[in-house]
């Protein structure tokens, strides 16, 4: 059981790295329990992993550490930012554009 939760915390690492991501996604992409996957992340949080809210998501990121971590979390972040945006409230906003 120890083995199972030290694989997901090195996979959590692994698409970590890549940029922030929701949650939701995670338990997907991990194929693991949220409960075990939010259990894992409050070990961390405030440490090697940050947790912000985006409209109704959660989205997770790793804490950096230089200049350079810091600048790809910030792009990486940014990019889930604008797809959010295009996603949920662009359509929302064209249609309420067009009632007018």
């Amino acid at each position: 059981m120890k083995q199972l939760t030290r694989d997901l915390e090195k996979d959590l690492f692994e698409c970590l790295e890549m940029g922030p991501i929701h949650i939701s996604s995670l338990v997907r992409i991990l194929r693991c329990n949220k409960a075990k996957l939010l259990e894992i992340i409050k070990k961390y949080d405030d440490t090697q992993l940050r947790v912000e809210e985006i409209g109704t998501q959660k989205v997770i990121s790793l804490v950096p550490h230089n200049f350079q971590q810091e600048h790809e979390l910030l792009v990486g972040s940014m990019k889930l930012f604008k797809d959010t945006l295009d996603k949920l409230y662009i359509p929302k906003l064209k249609t309420n554009f067009q009632r007018c």
